[in-house]
């Protein structure tokens, strides 16, 4: 008679967790893409993800003795794409009417707001890389 109460109770505890995590989930997901239609809410969203691999990455590889390449190579991304905003056009098109074609351009075709948010991305990314290499565990 244990048995089947605690298989009962688990029954419950199992579907009451799975209908509240799937509330939250598609709460966070419908939060998601209501803050990816401003043109801040994706460059907030894009330097959030990009701190938090910054940290992991940066994490993963302190104890190596010299600081990721990957630092590099987002400091120079970030300074070419702040560059390259100087001289773009522009606002770009909303993302709806814009197609996949836009995702395909070259850098120096990119409208200035697409260059910053590059830029702001790769700043941040930087920034974790340093915050995690020097936190890591070496």
């Amino acid at each position: 008679m244990d048995l089947i109460l605690e298989l009962i109770v688990s029954v419950i505890v199992q579907f009451v967790v799975e209908v509240i995590g799937e509330l939250l989930l598609d709460t966070a997901l419908r939060g998601v893409a209501s803050a990816v239609q401003s043109r801040l809410g994706r460059y907030v969203l894009s330097a959030l993800i990009g701190e938090l691999f910054g940290v992991w990455w940066g994490h993963h590889l302190s104890g190596h003795g010299t600081l990721p390449k990957l630092l590099w190579v987002s400091l120079v991304f970030a300074v070419v794409a702040f560059v390259l905003s100087l001289q773009a056009r522009g606002s770009e098109t909303p993302l709806r009417g814009a197609g996949w074609s836009r995702l395909l351009l070259p850098p120096w075709r990119w409208s200035r707001d697409r260059l910053i948010g590059l830029g702001i991305l790769n700043v941040v990314l930087a920034q974790g890389i340093v915050i995690g290499y020097l936190g890591g565990h070496g």
